[in-house]
């Protein structure tokens, strides 16, 4: 493979797969895809650039994109919405990924204290001073009418829809503030930093503190190795077996097996290597976890008991 190729698998990129699911996978399959528009597929490129950027812009370390095997529907979509180019296989955000972008910022920066509550990793008492010092005075009126006797989830439910309502408000104004800066492409990081004061204080302290809280936390760190594990085992497994095959040559029983697995998904032997390993790829990130868990299982001889 090419320097550019190995690059989409050095670190495994969620937004690369998910564009190449929207614009390959899903519905018609390497024929367009869902069929977005060009706006919403726009829109969803949060880094629409490739793997050899990923490292050099400072910006989200190690997020790209695209894989080089999606690089030309990327330049047709860049085209076709006037994406300023600003080096080869990168270009400028669309105005609305800034939008889309803080609206995931918002939403999983308050749900994950909610997790953190229910997972008693975090007390009640911080995570509603955080979202009152947002919310200050404009307190719901549901929310003054509750009692001793309503739980602490109906009172956090009510005060997390005021704080979005703020939260959304802000996003917005800045936004609007930032027009020029978005349409010309020069746009540095995303909206919460412009978004301001109360607003972008509420959205990074939550992220602090669900980063130091709740992502620390020993159990997860538990859950992440093992899905380390399992993934080692399953991408050994797959990729080898693509690998053997690779140039026409006869893979083993074992590995015969493992490709009839795909079925019709299966990379064919004369591929380049770069295609045979993204179907690998396709497979492996479709699987749901408890699946992926268990062939894991099965394929080291350790199946569930019945």
């Amino acid at each position: 493979m090419s320097s550019a190729e190995r690059n989409d698998f050095l670190n495994f990129e969620g937004n690369a797969q998910g564009f190449r699911v929207l614009t390959q996978l899903e519905y018609h399959q390497f024929d367009g895809g869902t069929r977005l528009t060009y706006a919403t597929l726009g829109t969803y490129l949060k880094y629409p650039w490739t793997a050899r950027h990923a490292d050099s812009l400072g910006y989200k370390k190690h997020k790209f994109g695209c894989y080089q095997s999606e690089l030309p529907i990327l330049e047709q979509i860049a085209h076709k919405l006037g994406l300023p180019q600003l080096e080869e296989q990168r270009w400028a955000r669309h105005p609305l990924v800034y939008l889309m972008e803080a609206a995931d910022d918002i939403c999983y920066a308050l749900i994950d204290l909610e997790d953190g509550l229910e997972m008693q990793l975090l007390e009640y008492a911080e995570v509603e001073s955080l979202l009152l010092d947002l919310v200050g005075d404009d307190l719901p009126q549901t929310y003054r009418q509750l009692g001793a006797q309503d739980s602490r989830r109906r009172k956090l439910a009510i005060l997390r829809g005021k704080a979005i309502e703020h939260l959304t408000n802000a996003a917005a104004r800045a936004f609007v503030e930032q027009q020029d800066a978005l349409l010309a492409g020069t746009l540095p990081g995303d909206l919460v930093e412009h978004m301001h004061g109360p607003a972008k204080r509420c959205v990074l302290d939550a992220k602090d503190m669900a980063r130091k809280k709740i992502f620390q936390d020993k159990r997860k760190t538990l859950h992440e190795i093992g899905a380390y594990t399992t993934l080692e085992i399953l991408l050994n497994a797959f990729c080898g077996a693509a690998l053997e095959q690779h140039g026409g040559r006869t893979p083993s029983f074992k590995n015969r097996r493992i490709l009839d697995l795909l079925g019709n998904n299966a990379p064919n032997p004369e591929w380049p290597l770069h295609a045979s390993f993204l179907r690998m790829i396709d497979f492996i990130a479709g699987m749901t976890d408890s699946y992926a868990t268990e062939m894991a299982r099965e394929m080291t001889g350790r199946s569930s008991p019945q």
